[in-house]
């Protein structure tokens, strides 16, 4: 998973979020996904430039894709799934204690 942060220490938060906004329009990012990695839309007015078997997911209209909710921390939420995602793939954690361990995690990190 990938996030842009506007700090909130920027110096200029409004060119920060045009910044952000310019990097993810769909122009810009139907340039980068079909140029440079190919990986499914984030969206809407992005064109589809992955496996064309995924493809329907991202185009049916009956299928409501939402983003994550953007809360602070949630890197740290981010990073502890993947780390635990890579220990499943290599055997070392089941799916179950995956999703046991971020929640302990979270719960400890964010005190949740």
């Amino acid at each position: 998973m990938d996030s842009l942060v506007l700090c909130s220490e920027a110096k200029n938060k409004e060119l920060a979020y045009a910044a952000i906004q310019y990097m993810t329009s769909g122009e810009v990012m139907s340039a980068y996904h079909s140029q440079v990695s190919m990986f499914a839309p984030i969206g809407k007015d992005e064109d589809y430039a992955d496996r064309a078997q995924f493809e329907y997911i991202y185009t049916d209209s009956n299928i409501d894709l939402v983003p994550f909710p953007a809360i602070e921390g949630m890197y740290k939420v981010d990073d502890a799934l993947l780390r635990n995602l890579q220990l499943m793939q290599l055997g070392q954690l089941f799916p179950e204690q995956v999703i046991e361990e971020t929640e302990s995690y979270v719960a400890f990190e964010l005190d949740y």
